[in-house]
């Protein structure tokens, strides 16, 4: 699912892959102030994933900061028009 933007270099999924699964579990837990920490990590390891900007957007939404988390989403889908679970976010 990754799509790389402007011939940016790979960074380390596993490192991505760790903040998001972390920012997952502190979000399915309702701490949405970690999540958001974690997902924005993320996003500023890898700003090339669309996977970072879309959970972003997620736990954004959550907090009801709905220009951000629109914000993320659009980043998401820009950078994997594929993504459809970004479509469905504000």
């Amino acid at each position: 699912m990754r799509r790389y933007r402007g011939g940016a270099a790979p960074v380390a999924s596993e490192d991505i892959g760790a903040l998001l699964r972390l920012g997952i579990e502190k979000a399915r837990i309702g701490d949405t102030g970690q999540a958001v920490e974690l997902f924005n990590k993320a996003v500023a390891t890898g700003p090339e994933v669309a996977e970072a900007h879309h959970y972003l957007g997620v736990a954004l939404e959550a907090r009801v900061e709905v220009v951000d988390a629109v914000a993320a989403s659009r980043e998401a889908v820009y950078l994997t028009p594929g993504l459809a679970s970004s479509h469905n976010n504000p």
